[in-house]
């Protein structure tokens, strides 16, 4: 992941890079930010707040959360979950509490919403919302 934290400061660099071996590196920086990012909400991982988005398990739709008196319920169902990104062109950053520890994660790893959401528009990586938790069934 670190040379991936490197090329997304490096655009000169990054653009050098054979196609393949830019993405993968990207590809395990992404990866990198989600799990810190997944890392800070562990403890809350099954509360869904003001301004975080929500997966819905049965379809994967995502969508901003607005209500959370009205959404936490569903998410003690398992019918939806909190979501961390993945960044890209257009996946959406989370606001309020949410939003708040994606950014310090992201200012821990010495970057920006921007230039990750840039860096990504480069590669050709649209981003996307994932789930922080996933249901182990028997």
């Amino acid at each position: 992941f670190q040379l991936g934290a490197e090329l997304l400061q490096d655009p000169a660099r990054r653009n050098t890079m054979p196609r393949s071996k830019r993405i993968w590196f990207m590809n395990s920086y992404q990866s990198y930010v989600f799990n810190q990012i997944a890392a800070k909400r562990v403890e809350s991982i099954d509360r869904v707040w003001l301004g975080d988005w929500a997966m819905k398990t049965d379809n994967g739709a995502c969508f901003p959360v607005e209500q959370p008196d009205v959404e936490q319920p569903r998410a003690d169902r398992f019918e939806i979950s909190p979501t961390g990104p993945l960044f890209g062109s257009r996946a959406p950053w989370a606001t309020g509490v949410p939003g708040e520890i994606e950014r310090a994660v992201i200012a821990d790893l010495g970057t920006t919403p921007e230039l990750l959401s840039k860096a990504g528009a480069e590669c050709g990586f649209r981003g996307e919302r994932r789930a922080l938790r996933v249901r182990l069934n028997d």
